[in-house]
């Protein structure tokens, strides 16, 4: 290879390095725009929970202050119920030991009875069962009008009821909590709109952010576009790495050999892989050779700044030789493909 071919060759792979220095700050550029875009949709997502908590915590104090009214109202049910139970009971007994006297009585009545009783002596068996009921009867009697006596104090109206349950010290302490929860909840208006303007600041702010990264971008791609096309076509940069690699290694003397290497390699769809290989001797290249890439980046942003003068001035204080190496050593495992189809998902996305 004569002397003019290898400084042209050098020249050429100098220019597809900063080339490809520029494509990685675009993708790193992609990805605050896709940081921001989950940001923005996190922010999108959050809701003002408080008055939702408070007034859920606000429904268990009433509950929990609800259940001692509940337990006094069925304990009180249940008195009732077995006062009721008892009575019923116990005029059925007194009947019953009315009706034993009255027998008794009958019985041990006139002349003709007693003559009857000296003729059937099974009817001696019932003078002398009858009392035995009778004094059983007495008995329970005795017991139903004790219990009875026993209960009745505590059966409680239901005013009763309510004047007990509101003086009991869970009551006054959960009726404490649901009045400080109301006054909180009675601030939630001033706290949800304060929320929402806040949301809305920080939904702005990622908005923001995504239309300077994606400007930034689209002004940078057509500036490169406009700086390196003349060295290689805009449709040939996912094939950056491959031609890097077979001139540097001598593989190609000149451009047009290294992108018929190309085709020879996608026609035997080895391509993929080729190019792979490729972006792992670039990558071993850029963190070894730092001094030649961070001329080589100071190239790129020099000729970059200098097109920006036709497209967006705005930006020219924006693009900086350390911020584009940075890049540069960020994007140095992603292949020249893998970076063209970022550039390509971010413009689709605009």
């Amino acid at each position: 290879m004569d002397e003019t071919l290898a400084v042209e060759n050098k020249t050429l792979v100098d220019k597809l390095y900063s080339l490809r220095a520029g494509l990685s700050l675009i993708a790193v550029k992609k990805d605050e725009v896709v940081g921001a875009e989950q940001s923005k949709s996190t922010i999108k997502n959050k809701k003002f929970n408080e008055r939702k908590l408070l007034m859920s915590k606000r429904s268990d104090y009433k509950s929990r202050r609800g259940n001692n009214l509940r337990r006094m109202t069925k304990e009180n049910n249940e008195i009732a119920s077995k006062i009721d139970s008892l009575k019923r009971e116990l005029k059925t007994k007194e009947c019953l030991k009315r009706m034993f006297q009255l027998q008794i009585r009958v019985l041990a009545g006139g002349e003709i009875t007693r003559a009857i009783l000296l003729y059937w002596i099974g009817i001696w068996l019932a003078i002398l069962t009858f009392p035995i009921f009778a004094i059983i009867e007495g008995v329970n009697i005795g017991r139903l009008r004790k219990e009875l006596k026993g209960l009745l104090p505590k059966l409680k109206t239901a005013e009763q009821i309510d004047e007990i349950w509101k003086s009991d010290k869970v009551y006054i302490e959960l009726t404490k909590e649901i009045e400080a929860l109301d006054k909180q909840i009675a601030e939630c208006d001033d706290k949800e709109r304060l929320f929402n303007e806040n949301k809305q600041r920080e939904i702005e702010e990622q908005e923001a952010i995504i239309e300077k990264a994606r400007n930034y971008s689209m002004t940078l791609h057509n500036a490169l576009v406009n700086e390196y096309s003349s060295t290689l076509d805009y449709r040939d940069w996912s094939n950056i790495d491959l031609i890097i690699y077979n001139v540097e290694t001598g593989r190609a003397d000149t451009l047009k050999e290294a992108l018929q290497q190309v085709d020879n390699y996608r026609n035997t769809e080895k391509i993929v892989g080729a190019i792979r290989m490729a972006t792992q001797a670039i990558c071993s290249t850029i963190s070894m050779e730092n001094d030649r890439m961070t001329r080589l980046v100071s190239n790129c942003t020099d000729a970059i700044n200098s097109r920006l003068d036709t497209l967006n001035s705005s930006m020219k204080s924006l693009i900086k030789v350390d911020e584009m190496k940075n890049a540069m050593l960020k994007k140095s495992n992603l292949t020249s493909d893998e970076l063209v189809k970022e550039i390509k998902l971010l413009r689709e996305s605009v």
